[in-house]
């Protein structure tokens, strides 16, 4: 047999098998061992209090991966909007707030020296990240979800463009030599995907994607993008339900961003804002979690960086008041701050923080994403439910494409019914 025959068999082979692909979903309410407790979904959310009640307050932030701005309305909310338990409301999706450069002014003023001098708007135009607020009414008018979107990758791709694509930067770009097709293939997955976080871990330009985040959140503490701005829509907003929905990366930025903020944050209208969005935050729903790796290591009960042979998640849980990783501390942060005092230093009649739901997706065919364990959500204060979808059709069960196993998230309609419709166990 010749060579170009051989070939011609095995890709006649190949493309057979893509015409047999089929799309294995395994729907995420078959995995009840890893999905125990009930969520609400959006549509219920919206209606909970009544015709007199606020719209769900969503805060979206991506991970790893190039994001164009838009990328919530035409990964998720589209989609959203489609659900049958959404059009039977009418439910549209709509921008009210184009997008807005999220810029700060540098030196940040502080106590000691409110006016620093040679302050100036940072990051430069055009190179800054973007909030975008979108708006969900039903047929009837009413404002059902307001919904900000923080895209961070214009932070990140020009200096991913110039390391992998840029040609005349020939002192780095290595992408013109033959690789064989499989590892080129995975050589640009590696070089679009894992250079955000490590430019994330290193805090490059002062930690610019972490203060992007801060802002952008400061921002929707305060509503001020928010379509309505009556006296009445701010009153709600004290009791709006929230929910956030996170991709990969995002997860771990939007949880030191809001640790830091509880610490941090001056009292004032911002952390007033920021209370009752903890206060009211009803789920956190987490595509392509990375917790696993992102808040490793994490001690075990008695502070060892690398567990015990006897360690177990429940002598994890025994400990969780302990501030073991990042997330446990976003937990610990908030409810310390939904219990705390009020700007007035007066003790606050306030309830006692619910425990967090989490909906964690991942796709099993998705490398870059990790169940959700108690040993960084500890199920004293937080309810996880872990849902494995799949989000692209796969050839034979043994290959799916890993840019959409990865982003592929909000398109799937599994996901989309949980996250909408919600979940009984």
């Amino acid at each position: 047999m010749t060579q170009s025959l051989g070939l011609a068999i095995a890709g006649g082979i190949v493309l057979a098998a893509a015409g047999c692909q089929f799309h294995s979903r395994n729907p995420p309410m078959a995995s009840a061992s890893e999905a125990k407790f009930p969520l609400t979904g959006l549509v219920d959310l919206a209606y909970e209090q009544g015709p007199g009640g606020g719209p769900v307050r969503l805060f979206m932030i991506h991970g790893i991966h190039s994001h164009p701005v838009g990328w919530a309305e035409s990964g998720y909310l589209d989609y959203f909007v489609a659900d049958p338990k959404a059009r039977e409301h009418g439910w549209t999706v709509s921008i009210c707030t184009p997008a807005q450069p999220v810029r700060w002014m540098e030196p940040e003023a502080t106590a000691a020296n409110p006016n620093p001098p040679g302050q100036a708007e940072y990051p430069a135009a055009g190179f800054c990240g973007q909030l975008q607020v979108y708006r969900i009414v039903d047929g009837g008018g009413r404002t059902c979800v307001v919904a900000y979107e923080l895209t961070w990758s214009p932070l990140t791709d020009p200096f991913k463009a110039w390391r992998f694509r840029n040609g005349n930067n020939s002192g780095f770009n290595d992408e013109a030599q033959y690789r064989p097709v499989v590892n080129q293939v995975i050589r640009d997955t590696l070089d679009e995907n894992l250079s955000d976080a490590v430019l994330y871990a290193r805090g490059f330009d002062n930690n610019i994607i972490g203060k992007t985040a801060s802002h952008a959140l400061e921002l929707f503490y305060t509503g001020e993008l928010d379509p309505d701005q009556g006296d009445s829509a701010v009153a709600r907003r004290h009791t709006a339900p929230t929910a956030f929905l996170t991709e990969s990366l995002g997860s771990i930025i939007l949880a030191e961003a809001m640790t830091a903020h509880v610490h941090d944050l001056a009292p004032g209208r911002r952390r007033s804002g920021m209370r009752d969005v903890l206060r009211n935050l009803r789920t956190v729903y987490m595509m392509a979690n990375q917790i696993a790796l992102l808040d490793m290591p994490v001690p075990d009960p008695k502070g060892n960086v690398i567990p015990s042979a006897q360690a177990d998640e429940a002598a994890m849980n025994a400990q969780s008041a302990e501030k073991h990783g990042v997330f446990r501390s976003f937990i610990d942060s908030r409810k310390s701050l939904v219990a705390g005092t009020d700007d007035a230093g007066a003790a606050a009649a306030r309830p006692r923080a619910t425990p967090l739901l989490v909906a964690a997706f991942s796709d099993l065919y998705d490398d870059l994403s990790y169940r959700v364990s108690t040993d960084s959500l500890p199920e004293s204060d937080a309810r996880v439910d872990n849902f494995y979808p799949r989000n692209s059709a796969n050839v034979l069960g043994l290959f799916e494409n890993p840019d959409t196993a990865h982003t592929g998230y909000g398109a799937n309609p599994d996901v989309v019914r949980v996250v909408m419709e919600g979940y009984s166990p």
